[in-house]
């Protein structure tokens, strides 16, 4: 926290106040980078810790840390970055909020305003968009399982399968001193990870997104798992899929 002189308004207190809490990102309209290159975890990929003040200005930020009323942000600051961030498409609260906790935009978590309402009933019973859970079973985040492939919930065995679900977690993983893209998919019966040896990365291969796995599953502390598996990204938006692609 950064120091407050004993002199102050309310209102200069509290814009201090909530610039000195701003650590990585302001998600509500425009937003800051703060960041150390120095300090990395000696476990698999980075640690790190994101304080978020939602609406906050960088270029307030920015200008008292030049005036010095910042000290802390500025140590941060001279010890790793300080760059501006872009924000939600569209800029609003709720979406960006969103679009940060699932690493995925508008047409993934469906969070598109502060107001949602329902198709099937838009006139009556409007409701804050981030209010609303779905259903675990055969919700967005857990589909049912389409005809023509396994549900995830029967695989016990080793064997080989086509699954199909809704990516929760993509992250690298450290398997056996490899670093590996571990990628977990759940559908409305469990939860499956693929793990896919010398990739960093797969192009939209994302958090919300929905993915057919095809390849052969072990099992693992009980749950199942695949490794470099074909994969194809489902499209809704156009009643596609995207090419498969072979690991």
């Amino acid at each position: 926290m950064a120091d407050i002189p004993k002199k102050s308004g309310r209102r200069t207190f509290l814009k201090r106040a909530a610039a000195a809490t701003v650590g990585t990102a302001a998600l509500g309209g425009a937003g800051v980078w703060l960041g150390s290159v120095s300090r990395v975890s000696r476990a698999a990929g980075k640690k790190v810790i994101v304080i978020g003040v939602d609406g906050m200005d960088p270029r307030l930020s920015e200008s008292m840390m030049k005036e010095g009323l910042l000290p802390n942000l500025a140590r941060i600051r001279a010890a790793g970055g300080f760059s501006a961030l872009g924000t939600s498409i569209p800029p609003q609260s709720p979406v960006a909020w969103a679009n940060f906790i699932n690493g995925a935009g508008p047409g993934a978590h469906g969070i598109f305003d502060f107001i949602h309402r329902h198709p099937h009933d838009q006139c009556n019973k409007p409701f804050y968009s981030a209010a609303e859970t779905l259903p675990g079973a055969g919700g967005y985040d857990r589909p049912i399982p389409p005809p023509g492939v396994a549900p995830i919930g029967s695989l016990h065995q080793p064997g080989k399968a086509t699954v199909e679900g809704r990516v929760r977690v993509v992250e690298i993983r450290s398997v056996e001193r490899n670093s590996v893209l571990a990628c977990e998919i759940s559908d409305s019966t469990g939860d499956l990870t693929a793990l896919f040896y010398g990739r960093s990365r797969i192009p939209g291969l994302m958090c919300g997104s929905r993915v057919r796995l095809k390849g052969p599953v072990g099992i693992k502390h009980g749950a199942p798992v695949m490794v470099n598996p074909a994969y194809e990204l489902i499209v809704p938006q156009s009643g596609g899929k995207s090419p498969a692609g072979e690991e």
